[in-house]
């Protein structure tokens, strides 16, 4: 994306900008609200999409605080989360295979405590469901099931990651905090 800023603010200039194969213009004096509109504009374009809230594999701004509000924390914590997570759904297959109740239990409920951190509540629910088979010591036949779902979830906490590294990574492309910040080459914005 290219934005034309030019000293010019006469009729026409945009149109030149434009035809110059730039995506935007915008006239000096730089206004700060105008600015960061069209900052939006173009960077919102780029930006991967966040699962609406309903839909979100977890529930962000429940979890956000456990992590000091640092997203970068957060992001490195749910890509520890996520590497974690599949070998433990491997030990749990294996568990219900061989009828370990007890494995079962203790795996469940670890996967369940770390998903309570996230707030991915539906994880929480298919581990507990697995962690108690696991306490009663019975493994219904909806056991596999429950561990596909929960399979299911880790992908889609997958791609909420990514669309959260997208978004990060875009916001820190055009953070801006206005007049005295630090420009690309580090001058000062004016």
């Amino acid at each position: 994306t290219i934005i034309a800023m030019t000293a010019h603010a006469m009729s026409g200039d945009r149109e030149r900008c434009l035809e110059a194969v730039m995506d935007d213009y915008i006239p000096k004096p730089i206004q700060r609200k105008q600015l960061f509109e069209v900052i939006e504009k173009w960077a919102g374009n780029n930006r991967a999409r966040m699962p609406e809230p309903a839909h979100a594999p977890l529930d962000l701004e429940a979890a956000f605080p456990r992590f000091g509000k640092d997203m970068a924390f957060f992001i490195e914590m749910l890509e520890e989360f996520l590497r974690y997570a599949p070998p433990k759904l491997e030990e749990l297959i294996t568990a219900v295979e061989e009828r370990n109740t007890e494995a079962v239990k203790n795996l469940a409920h670890s996967l369940k405590g770390s998903a309570a951190n996230f707030a991915a509540e539906k994880t929480v629910s298919l581990a507990l469901a697995l962690e108690q088979m696991g306490r009663e010591g019975i493994l219904t036949p909806n056991a596999p099931h429950l561990i596909e779902e929960l399979r299911v979830e880790m992908g889609r906490m997958n791609e909420y990651l990514s669309a959260l590294r997208s978004q990060e990574g875009q916001q820190s492309n055009v953070e801006l905090s206005g007049e005295g910040a630090a420009a690309p080459g580090g001058g000062k914005w004016k």
